[in-house]
C-alpha cells in the first residue's frame, strides 16, 4: 500500500507568502497605471488643442532643406523671367539668412497695438523711435495703416507659422498677424515695399498660406495688406495660382540653385 508523506507546514506557508506577495506586486502595479493613466486623463483635459495643434503644424517639416528662402522670395521669383529670375537665385545663394528687414519696427509695433501692449498715441508717434533717416518713410506707413486698418474692430492671436517643402527647397511661410473680426480668424501679410504686390505675385503667397494652414483651421481667412498701395488681397475664388503651379515654379528655382 503506497504511503503519503504529511506536507512540510513550514514549505507550504512559505508557498502561500510568495503567491500572496505575488498577487499583492500584480495589484501595485495596476494601481500605478490607474493612477498615470488617470493623470495623462487630467492633462489632456488641461491642453489647449489650438496652441497644440499650432506647436505641431509649426515643427512637423522641420526637416533641414538644402535651399531655404521665405515666402515673399519665391513670390519674386515666381512673377520672373529670365535674367532676373537668375540673379534673384544668385544673390540668395551668395547670401547669409533672410537678410534685414527696413520695416521690422514697424510691424513689431503694428503686433504690439492690436495687443494693447502700446497705445494709439504711442503707436502713431512710433517715428520719433527710428533712425532720422527713416522718419518721414515711418510717418508715412503709420498713416497709411490707421486709414486701412480700423483698429479698435480688430482683436490679436498668435499666427501659427511653417515651411512648405517640396524637393530640396524649403519655403518658409510667416504670417505677421493674426486678426480676429466679428468672430472670424484671418492671417496677415504687412506687405510695406515701393513696388506694388501685383495679383499674382499675391495670389502665390495666399496659396502657399492656404496649403500650410488650412489643416489648422478651415475657417482661416488669409490676407496681404499692401499697405503703401493702400490694397488688400483676399484667398478667394478669383486666386489663379495652385499648388501644381507652385511645384512648377519650386522646380524651375531649385534647377538654377544647383546651376549657378
Amino acid at each position: 500500500m503506497k504511503s503519503f508523506e504529511k506536507p512540510d507546514e513550514d514549505q507550504a506557508k512559505n508557498e502561500r507568502n510568495h503567491q500572496s506577495s505575488g498577487y499583492s506586486k500584480v495589484e501595485e502595479s495596476s494601481t500605478k497605471i490607474r493612477e498615470s493613466k488617470k493623470v495623462l486623463e487630467e492633462s489632456a483635459k488641461n491642453v489647449d488643442l489650438t496652441s497644440y495643434l499650432s506647436d505641431l503644424l509649426k515643427h512637423r517639416k522641420s526637416k533641414p532643406t538644402p535651399i531655404r528662402i521665405t515666402s515673399l522670395n519665391f513670390a519674386d521669383f515666381i512673377v520672373s523671367n529670365g535674367l532676373l529670375s537668375i540673379s534673384i537665385v544668385r544673390n540668395k545663394k551668395r547670401s547669409s539668412g533672410t537678410g534685414w528687414d527696413y520695416w521690422v519696427t514697424f510691424k513689431a509695433n503694428v503686433k504690439k497695438l492690436h495687443k494693447n501692449e502700446i497705445t494709439l498715441e504711442q503707436f502713431k508717434s512710433m517715428s520719433e523711435s527710428v533712425y532720422p533717416k527713416y522718419k518721414s518713410n515711418y510717418q508715412k506707413v503709420v498713416n497709411l495703416y490707421l486709414e486701412l486698418i480700423n483698429v479698435k474692430n480688430y482683436d490679436y492671436f498668435l499666427p501659427p507659422t511653417s515651411k512648405w517643402v517640396f524637393k530640396d527647397l524649403g519655403v518658409t511661410v510667416t504670417p505677421d498677424l493674426g486678426l480676429i473680426h466679428e468672430g472670424k480668424k484671418s492671417l496677415v501679410i504687412l506687405y510695406v515695399r515701393n513696388d506694388e504686390l501685383g495679383k499674382r505675385r499675391a495670389d502665390s503667397l495666399l496659396a502657399l498660406m492656404e496649403h500650410e494652414f488650412y489643416s489648422l483651421d478651415p475657417q482661416f481667412n488669409y490676407w496681404i495688406l499692401d499697405v503703401k498701395h493702400r490694397k488688400l488681397h483676399i484667398k478667394d475664388s478669383s486666386t489663379l495660382i495652385s499648388m501644381p503651379d507652385l511645384e512648377t515654379d519650386a522646380l524651375r528655382y531649385i534647377e538654377l540653385w544647383n546651376r549657378l
